[in-house]
């Protein structure tokens, strides 16, 4: 896995590690891992459990969480 130049900025980017996808054609919001688990955490969210799938590098990101009653 490459981090690129940029990975920290958390913006707005079509910027894309293949042409396969909809992410270098329109765009997607990307934060780093840091910012997205604290926004769960603020969005007053109980993280529970994380998994990545993919091969050889994982592209997906899975997370359970809940919400307190």
């Amino acid at each position: 896995m490459v981090i690129a130049p940029g990975y920290l900025d958390g913006r707005w980017t079509t910027r894309s590690w293949t042409g396969q996808g909809l992410r270098d054609k329109v765009g997607a919001g990307h934060l780093p891992l840091p910012r997205l688990l604290q926004a769960l955490v603020n969005a007053g969210l109980v993280l529970e459990e994380f998994a990545e799938h993919g091969a050889p590098t994982p592209v997906v990101l899975d997370v359970r969480a809940r919400k307190p009653l």
